[in-house]
């Protein structure tokens, strides 16, 4: 969550002093990354069964609402062909994003699997395969 803060205060401030759709877009995903974590939380603390369709709902309009954001100015600085600005930060707070985030679903897996173990499975466990060692792919692009 402190990465997510971090690179959205940066992406956002940097974005808008530079006037790049693209960084400010970028940091606005960080948000709605957060906004979702605590979404799922605020799910799973829930007894109702409709928290997941109302958690599900909530994700994607923020969601949809980001591409309606991006694409209106975006569409716009193409056709008067306007340039963005350079930004250090933007550059910065982008490569470090490369750097750091391909080790976050490292740290969700560990992190969740005490609660996965915790949980009740509503199926019989599978036998494990030679393929079950390996995390799934949904799961290495999270």
């Amino acid at each position: 969550m402190a990465w997510m803060t971090a690179e959205a205060a940066v992406a956002i401030a940097a974005g808008i002093i530079v006037s790049s759709i693209a960084l400010v877009g970028f940091g606005l995903h960080s948000v709605i990354e957060f906004a979702a974590a605590a979404v799922v939380v605020w799910q799973l603390r829930g007894e109702a069964e409709d928290r997941e369709t109302r958690a599900v709902r909530l994700i994607g309009v923020t969601f949809f609402a980001l591409a309606a954001y991006l694409a209106v100015p975006s569409i716009r600085d193409l056709v008067t062909q306007a340039r963005a600005g350079q930004s250090v930060p933007g550059l910065a707070v982008t490569s470090a994003a490369l750097v750091i985030m391909p080790s976050l679903p490292i740290a969700k897996h560990r992190t969740g699997r005490p609660w996965a173990t915790a949980l009740p499975s509503p199926t019989p466990p599978r036998a494990p395969s030679a393929r079950s060692s390996r995390p799934p792919p949904c799961w290495a692009l999270a």
